[in-house]
C-alpha cells in the first residue's frame, strides 16, 4: 500500500524534518505545501529530495481564510496526478505521529476503504454549532483585501437574508485534517468542478477549511465509510478555543488516546514532549 502524506507547513523546517523522519517508510511519499509567504529555500536545504516533493502551486495562507482550502485543493490536484496512492494523509507541520510509518501502513491496510475525516453533522441544538452559527449563516468577508471590509460585512448581513448551504447539502465538520482514499480525493476534486455553488458558499465561511472537505465527503456515496479522523487535539476551550501546544505533562493522555497523530507541537515551547514521543516510536520499532 502506497501512501501520500501531505504536510501543510509554515514554520520550523527542523521540526518538519523530525515529523518526516518519525513517519518515514518505503511506502510513504511526502508532499509539502509551504505557505507562499515563507522562504522555501531553508526547507529545501533541510528536508532534501528523498521521497519529498514540494507542492508547486503554493498559496499564501491565513487563518480563517478560504486560502487554506485552496492550498489543500492545489495539493490534492498535484498528488492525484502522481504515482498511484491508495491513501492521502493530510497533516500539519506541527503534528507528530504516535506510531511508526510501517505501523501506520498496516493500520490503513486493516481499515482499507475507510475515510478518516471529522464529519459531525450540523445540529441547531448542539452548543458548539449554536455558538458558531455566524460562521455559516452570515457573510464573512475575511478573504477580501480592501479597507473597511468589516463595515461592509456588517451592512451586508443587515440587508441580506440568512445564508443557506446550496443544493440540500448537510453541513458537517470541525477539523481540517483527514486521511482519505485517493478515490475519495478525486471525487472531491471532480465535485468541486461540477458544483461551483459549494465553493462560492464556503468562500464566505470563516474557517472553511474545517468544514469544506468533510461536507463534500459526507454528502456523497463515501459517507458510509466515514470514521472519526486520526488526530488527538487538546483544546483550551471546547466551544471557541484554540488547540493547545502540547507539553510533556500531556504525554500519557496523548499515547492513551488511541489516535495515530497528535497536534500541535512546538520545540521552542516544549521540546521534551517531542523527545518523549520520538523515544516511544523508536522503542516500539525494536519490539515490533
Amino acid at each position: 500500500m502506497k501512501i501520500a502524506c501531505l504536510i501543510l507547513a509554515h514554520k520550523d523546517p527542523q521540526q518538519v524534518k523530525k515529523l518526516i523522519h518519525l513517519l518515514s517508510d518505503e511506502q510513504i511519499d511526502f508532499f509539502i505545501h509551504l505557505d507562499k509567504k515563507i522562504n522555501i529555500i531553508p526547507f529545501q536545504h533541510k528536508l532534501g529530495k528523498d521521497k519529498i516533493t514540494f507542492i508547486k502551486n503554493r498559496v499564501l495562507t491565513n487563518r480563517g481564510e478560504f486560502s487554506l482550502v485552496q492550498a489543500t485543493i492545489n495539493s490534492l490536484e498535484e498528488i492525484t496526478t502522481k504515482d498511484s496512492y491508495e491513501y492521502i494523509n493530510f497533516i500539519s507541520g506541527q503534528d507528530l505521529p504516535l506510531i511508526s510509518g510501517k505501523q501506520f501502513i498496516e493500520f490503513l491496510s486493516k481499515n482499507k476503504g475507510t475515510e478518516f475525516i471529522c464529519a459531525k453533522p450540523y445540529d441547531a441544538t448542539d452548543i458548539w454549532w449554536k455558538k458558531n452559527e455566524p460562521r455559516f449563516f452570515k457573510y464573512n468577508l475575511q478573504n477580501w483585501k480592501i479597507p473597511g471590509k468589516y463595515t461592509i460585512q456588517k451592512i451586508v448581513n443587515t440587508i441580506l437574508p440568512k445564508r443557506t448551504i446550496p443544493d440540500g447539502y448537510t453541513l458537517t465538520g470541525n477539523s481540517q485534517w483527514f486521511c482519505i482514499t485517493t478515490a475519495c480525493a478525486k471525487y472531491v476534486l471532480k465535485s468541486i468542478q461540477k458544483n461551483s455553488p459549494i465553493v462560492n458558499y464556503f468562500n464566505y465561511v470563516w474557517g472553511a477549511d474545517e468544514f469544506f472537505f468533510s461536507t463534500i465527503v459526507y454528502n456523497s456515496s463515501f459517507k458510509e465509510n466515514i470514521k472519526e479522523n486520526l488526530h488527538f487535539v487538546k483544546w483550551d476551550n471546547e466551544i471557541e478555543g484554540h488547540p493547545e501546544t502540547l507539553e510533556a505533562k500531556d504525554f500519557n493522555e496523548i499515547i492513551n488516546s488511541g489516535k495515530i497523530f497528535a497536534r500541535k507541537f512546538d520545540k521552542a515551547h516544549d521540546e521534551k514532549i517531542i523527545l518523549l514521543i520520538e523515544q516511544r516510536i523508536e522503542e516500539n520499532k525494536t519490539l515490533y
